[in-house]
């Protein structure tokens, strides 16, 4: 039930942020879902943000600027093509990510993966 909720979210963010394009640029509205982002999780979690090392920090700041790369590269593909080729460009991440984690850490797929790889062909 939480994976049809969250494909169905998934969905309607495709819809929204076509939606919202029509008024603001990609790295506005990546900016207002960023710092909106901070403000209430940095709300919530002001404690724990205290007491934060500096490696932390730095692996945070890859982190967010590896997702700031996908949220840009899947909103510019929102702008320049249909709701619904984002929607499978960006589903194709269930495809790619277990084959890259084979290539480039070399651990071979279990069979829960490739079951789902095999029905996600069909």
């Amino acid at each position: 039930m939480m994976l049809l909720l969250a494909t169905g979210l998934w969905g309607v963010s495709n819809c929204l942020t076509a939606i919202c394009l029509n008024e603001l640029q990609p790295l506005t509205l990546n900016a207002f879902r960023f710092i909106t982002g901070f403000l209430v999780l940095g709300t919530i979690y002001f404690k724990r943000l205290r007491g934060v090392n500096k490696k932390t920090l730095q692996y945070s700041v890859l982190v967010g600027l590896s997702l700031v790369v996908v949220y840009a590269g899947a909103t510019y593909g929102v702008m320049y093509t249909s709701v619904s080729n984002a929607g499978f460009i960006g589903a194709m991440t269930v495809l790619f990510t277990p084959l890259f984690e084979f290539l480039l850490y070399r651990n071979a797929l279990n069979s829960s993966t490739v079951c789902m790889i095999r029905s996600s062909k069909s």
